[in-house]
């Protein structure tokens, strides 16, 4: 059966602050950076294809594009680096058509120099360690493969709030309010939402059986299992309940157990 590449949909708001942009003189602006965040979320997209994992939907916001993945905490830590990284990496290839556009007379030099500087900002913001951003995602997941998940949520909201207050320092001088705005509210809920979000973590592990499928035994009644990048002990000799163990750990009870 054949379905769509990408389900694209855009917000109510978006049409509003597009008309609004053709009353202020802005229209060529907004239409640029539109274009600059969804070239930004097709290349998630499309790397994401690559590693056979589908996009359920595009959603276009006044404030930017947001593309949700199917199971992507599923995939490999490589692949989910991938494909968080090429976001930031579209910079290159909107800078292109920045140029190609001003080339062909189509947006003036202006424009040009504007766009380029919002394409540059994008960039790297999306590459700041905080998260819902795309550096945040890569830190997330790169704590994880090192230390169980309730101590790289921990870090991970501590230096988000850390260097986000760095950068918005910097940001408040150059008077962009907005993107102060936005760092400082996520950084401060990334922090307070730390237990709840391990919370939900276990929640998905206790629901998500998937991984049963692929154990690593250790004996006849005991049996080591990875979910998220973190290891867990079932069996009744051991431990009566699931218990996480850092990695190292596990395979040093499995090479005991074996001996």
């Amino acid at each position: 059966m054949k379905t769509s590449l990408v389900n694209l949909s855009i917000n109510p708001l978006t049409v509003i602050y597009i008309a609004l942009s053709l009353y202020l003189g802005r229209f060529s602006f907004v239409m640029g950076l539109f274009m600059i965040t969804i070239i930004h979320e097709f290349f998630h997209c499309f790397c994401a294809l690559i590693f056979k994992i589908k996009t359920k939907s595009i959603n276009i916001l006044p404030i930017g594009c947001f593309a949700k993945l199917e199971n992507f905490d599923k995939a490999k830590r490589y692949e989910q680096i991938i494909i968080l990284l090429v976001g930031p990496l579209s910079y290159f290839f909107s800078s292109a058509i920045i140029s190609f556009l001003y080339r062909q007379d189509i947006i003036s030099i202006f424009r040009f120099q504007e766009l380029n500087a919002t394409n540059l900002m994008i960039m790297l913001f999306n590459l700041l360690p905080l998260e819902p951003l795309d550096g945040g995602k890569i830190l997330k997941i790169i704590l994880s493969s090192v230390f169980c998940e309730k101590i790289a949520i921990i870090l991970s909201a501590l230096i988000g709030l850390f260097v986000g207050s760095v950068v918005s320092i910097y940001l408040w001088s150059v008077k962009q309010y907005l993107f102060v705005i936005f760092i400082i509210l996520n950084a401060l809920i990334n922090v307070l939402s730390m237990k709840k979000n391990y919370q939900l973590f276990l929640m998905k592990r206790l629901y998500d059986l998937s991984y049963l499928k692929y154990p690593l035994k250790i004996n006849n009644t005991d049996k080591i299992y990875k979910y998220a990048h973190n290891y867990f002990i079932v069996g009744q000799s051991i431990l009566p309940e699931r218990s996480f163990l850092l990695k190292k750990q596990a395979l040093k009870l499995k090479l005991k157990n074996n001996n």
